[in-house]
């Protein structure tokens, strides 16, 4: 028996299905993500799906059949126009981040809250240096792990539980945060893949995991902290995402301000 709803969400990614048909990976607010058919939506005067191809949170009517969902219309909610590449970009990236932070069928409120808020923010955004657009990329990574529950420990050390210093610092993002000199010192074997980190990076983490996104916009980024603060952020992701990144933040970071506002 088939059913008739609608529901509100993002597109994530498409493919072509067939010759004429084309497949969205949707993220919705009740159903999470989902695949849903849109039949003809690949021909160039569609007009089943024109939303669908566009920076916008849309309402979809979809059939629920045997054969999944298959979309019988839809509406535009709130269009989020890029006004320059670093906004296009970002938005762009969310949409990849998002796809690897969810699993099929797994409806998150929360998760879809933030990343309203995070199109409503690149929306407003003026022109930014790629440096800036590339931190705000990795907070928003760190921010979807603690979402998808793989937040890592920042304030006490994994393995004795005591309060971190500012001296003796170490990493591990194979067991998720940080670790105290004292207990990699006494348990080395236990944490041969930990690294050092400076207590400037473990202060750009605490900061983009806790504040606003108008606020990751006003604190200076000095070099090497902010080195260190994406090469931990790409391996914590490497190691816990559902489905690991074919490539690494920073390095999309890099490469995608060259590249169209593509989400095929």
């Amino acid at each position: 028996m088939t059913e008739l709803f609608s529901t509100t969400g993002f597109v994530l990614r498409r493919r072509t299905h067939k010759e004429t048909d084309r497949v969205y990976t949707f993220f919705s607010r009740d159903k999470g993500k989902i695949d849903l058919l849109s039949r003809g939506g690949s021909r160039p005067h569609s007009k089943l799906a024109p939303h669908l191809e566009s920076f916008s949170l849309v309402r979809v009517f979809l059939v629920d059949g045997r054969g999944g969902f298959t979309l019988a219309g839809s509406d535009l909610e709130e269009r989020f126009a890029p006004g320059g590449v670093s906004q296009g970009f970002l938005m762009v990236s969310a949409r990849h981040l998002t796809d690897l932070a969810t699993r099929w069928h797994q409806p998150d409120e929360r998760l879809y809250a933030t990343l309203l808020e995070w199109m409503r923010f690149c929306h407003r955004l003026e022109e930014i240096h790629p440096s800036r657009a590339r931190w705000l990329l990795s907070a928003l990574s760190l921010k979807l792990m603690c979402h998808a529950g793989y937040a890592p420990e920042l304030e006490h050390c994994l393995s004795c539980r005591i309060e971190l210093s500012r001296e003796g610092l170490f990493w591990s993002s194979a067991q998720g945060g940080s670790v105290c000199s004292r207990c990699r010192a006494r348990e080395g074997d236990a944490w041969l893949k930990t690294r050092s980190m400076l207590p400037d990076t473990l202060k750009l983490l605490r900061f983009a995991r806790d504040r606003a996104w108008n606020d990751l916009l006003k604190i200076e980024l000095l070099p090497m902290p902010s080195e260190e603060f994406h090469t931990l952020v790409d391996s914590l992701t490497i190691a816990h995402f559902p489905v690991i990144p074919t490539v690494p933040i920073a390095e999309f970071a890099e490469v995608g301000q060259l590249l169209p506002f593509s989400i095929e």
